[in-house]
């Protein structure tokens, strides 16, 4: 491995050698580009410049603006049906996203393998997930990025280039949607805008609002069914005094009110619901969960062109705020009839970042030799969190659902709001303290800085040599409170009045004592719950990426690449009462191998890209659920089960990618992308369950005599499987043949098949069969205005993707269900739209 000095030689090595050369170009995102399903030319700026997709050498996919109307597309989540290999889900862990097979856990504590960027500002994948309109382009990069943008990447970025304003003529659009079968909905959204004063002040306007059944789930107990309400509204001033500097400001702003009503799948009751597989698309909750999530976000992109060079600025802030106070619905398995809400219940989640970069760019000319990136950036946020997470009852007959002397052990045939006593419950509240929400940041804060910079040498063979490096350094806090608001308390009966009798009784077991109860024939047991452990740790972050990329023309429109890159991924973490060793886990690092040929065919009517790569993870931070574990020491300590514990293992992720799109005839046009990834664990010591510590899990749970006499606090498997449940392979095919009307519009239709082989939901070891979905869409073109139909997923076929575990109300009143998770049905729509001036 290199050494410190090593690397700062390689960097400072990289800035000299880049500053010794002088010339000029300049940079913008792209803008308004035709259909990536056409043969067209596609300009991209992957590595910070515009250069046509086939010369750049990364295994890069653009959707254009075009691309996102013609499939109807209204929410990011969505546009992965049109990337093979990326995965935008929302599962019980919330928003994951996820590339060449590597995933993300919500609850391991560790940074994005994927990074997402809005106007080149990271965004969190839980922010970004819904809202999407007014677009110029979105980039999916494949592989590790940490040299050329802000984070570190691993596996890949996506970024989000929003519409500029037009310095020269007003222009517009609006657009329309309506979904009806398995969802119901409407989105409208629309852009105005242009110069105020031309060539020097422009401005644009773009909204958008949406309100739909969310999931589809309505409850069958009383009709009550899901809906989401989704409004957005954005504006973007460009001002350009001159040839040299220009500014792009840009606010936006999201907010989704969301009614939930969970679907669900398992035996019930009888009482609360009748048995449900999950395929019929129903819940049981007599009322939905509401949540009301809002994110803001501002940037300023400037720069000024030296001649020489341009020095560019990039700001940023973001936040994210997720409130559910008062109206969680904590019984969706509707266990108890007519309990639905805790008053006072809490639910608040708010996170806050800013980012700056300052990077000096050379304005590069073809023929020239070298080209040249320096820079700084750094990085700065934030949580707040503070939300009633765990209820903790000792079961229906403790007292939490009535008098135990009459209601006995199991509690009532039919629980009701009206048997409900709250002082049979113990609140878990989860506190994370609060991050640095300053400008600049807290030194006692999550901050992360870099520096970084990159040469091109460009040799007159055709060759092209490209040498990256970034070296971070900063810190990440990790706070975390979780602490109880009583102790557990348990109503026993005593078969007589026991007014003025609770306080005098010895204690029934050690720890434990006896206080009035809330019954006349009873007295409750008080058991302190101890506090999980309070984790208030830093880590420190010094380490370095960097990476070697050579491409080679092959011919005029045909390129050959191959790249290194090395990629590092800060700390992950586990929460609560965990083993000391998995409170905070060590960094991440992976070496990353890829080669590539991409090229045009067909006279550039066809354009190709092929891609292998393998990556080697040094320490994957993963995670795994429910593993039970000695609290407390193995002296005298308690069998628990943590309910996640994040862990390092080696693994190895390999794959390949292949594209190929292009105009078959002058009306006909098609593309086909397919990608194989399969990732595996390189023997990797793994927490597991295992009763009788032979390496192989089990079901079992060990005693802490079985621990002791193991030696050991958690058991633990080596194992050379799967890091994830995502399909291996992954496919998309899509078509359009269009028809001429007259000489001022066409009438087209287009297809879309979207395959993926089998996966498995990691925590139930449950297979997902392979399938395949085909959408269609139909419509006409005419001068400006636009209008089709569409059904997604023509066949209505559906998959179970994930589910979470048994529910419990209250922490011990069954209800007999699970929620799940499902694949979109079928959706049949209508979309009309109207542009003016430049759209």
């Amino acid at each position: 491995m290199l050494n410190l000095s090593v690397h700062a030689r390689l960097l400072t090595g990289i800035a000299i050698g880049s500053l010794s050369v002088a010339a000029y170009a300049q940079e913008a995102p792209p803008q308004s580009q035709p259909s990536a399903l056409s043969g067209s030319d596609i300009i991209v700026t992957a590595t910070r410049r515009n250069e046509s997709l086939v010369d750049v050498p990364l295994n890069v996919q653009a959707i254009t603006s075009e691309d996102i109307t013609n499939q109807a597309i209204t929410n990011f989540s969505d546009i992965d049906t049109l990337v093979p290999g990326l995965s935008l889900d929302t599962t019980a862990q919330g928003n994951e996203a996820s590339i060449r097979g590597v995933t993300t856990a919500s609850v391991s504590g560790a940074p994005q393998s994927l990074d997402i960027y809005l106007n080149d500002v990271p965004v969190l994948a839980f922010s970004i997930f819904s809202a999407l309109y007014d677009v110029g382009q979105i980039e999916v990069l494949r592989g590790p990025q940490g040299t050329l943008r802000g984070r570190t990447a691993p596996t890949g970025a996506i970024t989000i280039s929003t519409r500029r304003p037009d310095m020269n003529a007003f222009g517009g659009y609006i657009e329309g949607q309506m979904l009806s079968h398995e969802r119901f909905g409407y989105t409208l959204q629309g852009a105005v805008g242009g110069p105020i004063i031309p060539d020097v002040l422009a401005f644009r306007l773009a909204g958008f609002y949406q309100q739909d059944d969310l999931n589809g789930t309505r409850s069958i107990n009383n009709n009550v069914e899901s809906e989401q309400r989704i409004k957005s509204g954005r504006a973007t001033l460009l001002f350009t005094p001159g040839d040299r500097f220009e500014l792009l400001a840009t606010y936006q702003y999201n907010e989704t009110d969301e009614e939930k009503v969970a679907r669900l799948a398992g035996a019930g009751r009888g009482y609360n619901g009748p048995p449900l597989t999950g395929e019929e698309n129903s819940g049981v909750a007599e009322a939905p969960d509401y949540t009301n999530r809002t994110f803001h976000f501002a940037s300023i992109n400037a720069k000024y062109d030296f001649d020489f060079a341009t020095l560019n600025y990039i700001g940023g802030w973001t936040k994210s705020k997720n409130t559910r106070k008062g109206r969680q619905q904590i019984d969706p398995g509707n266990a108890i009839i007519g309990f639905n809400y805790l008053p006072g219940n809490i639910a608040d989640i708010e996170v806050q970042q800013w980012s700056h970069e300052l990077r000096l760019q050379s304005n590069t000319k073809p023929g020239d030799f070298l080209d040249w990136t320096v820079g700084y950036y750094r990085a700065n946020g934030g949580s707040r969190v503070d939300q009633n997470i765990t209820f903790v009852s000792a079961g229906p007959g403790s007292g939490i659902l009535g008098d135990p002397a009459i209601v006995g052990p199991t509690g009532p045939a039919v629980p009701t709001a009206s048997d409900v006593n709250l002082n049979y419950l113990t609140r878990g509240v989860l506190r994370l303290q609060p991050g640095s929400f300053s400008i600049f940041g807290d030194p006692g804060r999550d901050l992360e800085q870099s520096l970084f910079a990159s040469t091109t040498f460009n040799f007159d063979s055709g060759t092209h040599v490209r040498l990256g490096a970034r070296y971070i350094w900063g810190h990440k806090d990790y706070d975390f409170n979780l602490a109880f608001d009583s102790p557990l308390r348990i109503a026993q009966p005593l078969g007589f009045p026991t007014a003025g009798v609770c306080g005098f009784l010895p204690p029934p077991f050690p720890g434990a004592t006896f206080a009035p109860s809330s019954y006349p024939t009873s007295c409750d047991i008080l058991i302190p719950l101890p506090n999980p452990p309070s984790l208030d740790q830093q880590a420190k972050l010094n380490d370095w990426v960097y990476d070697i990329n050579i491409r080679q023309e092959l011919g005029e429109h045909l390129n050959a690449y191959a790249s290194y890159a090395r990629s590092f991924r800060s700390p992950g973490a586990s929460q609560g009462d965990v083993p000391a060793q998995f409170v905070i886990v060590n960094a991440e690092k992976s070496d990353n191998y890829e080669i590539g040929l991409k090229g045009e065919l067909f006279d550039r009517r066809a354009r190709f890209t092929i891609a292998a790569f393998q990556q080697d993870f040094k320490g994957y931070n993963a995670t795994v659920s429910n593993i039970p574990f000695v609290s407390g020491g193995l002296a005298n300590g308690t069998v628990a089960d943590a309910f996640s514990l994040t862990y390092n293992g080696d693994a190895r992720v390999r794959g390949f990618e292949a594209d190929i799109s292009g105009n078959i005839t002058d009306r006909w046009s098609a593309r086909a992308s397919v990608a194989y990834v399969k990732g595996k664990f390189q023997n990797a010591s793994q927490p597991c369950r295992d009763a009788n510590f032979d390496g192989i899990p089990d079901n079992g749970t060990p005693t802490l005599g079985d621990f002791q006499g193991a030696g050991v606090i958690v058991a633990t498997c080596a194992t050379n499987g799967p890091i994830n449940g995502l399909p291996k392979w992954t496919a998309t095919a899509q078509t359009e043949y269009s028809i001429p009307i007259g000489d001022r519009g066409e009438g087209f239709i287009r297809g879309l098949l979207n395959y993926k082989s089998d996966g498995l939901i990691v925590s139930s070891n449950a297979k997902i069969p392979e399938y395949a979905t085909v959408d269609i869409y139909a419509g006409v073109n005419y001068d400006n205005f636009r209008a089709s139909i569409f059904a997604k997923n023509l066949f209505d076929t559906t998959r179970l993707v994930d589910q979470g575990g048994l529910l419990n109300t209250l922490g011990s009143v069954p209800t007999g269900y699970r929620e799940v998770f499902y694949t979109q049905g079928l959706q049949i729509g209508l979309n009309l739209g109207f542009r003016f001036g430049g759209g």
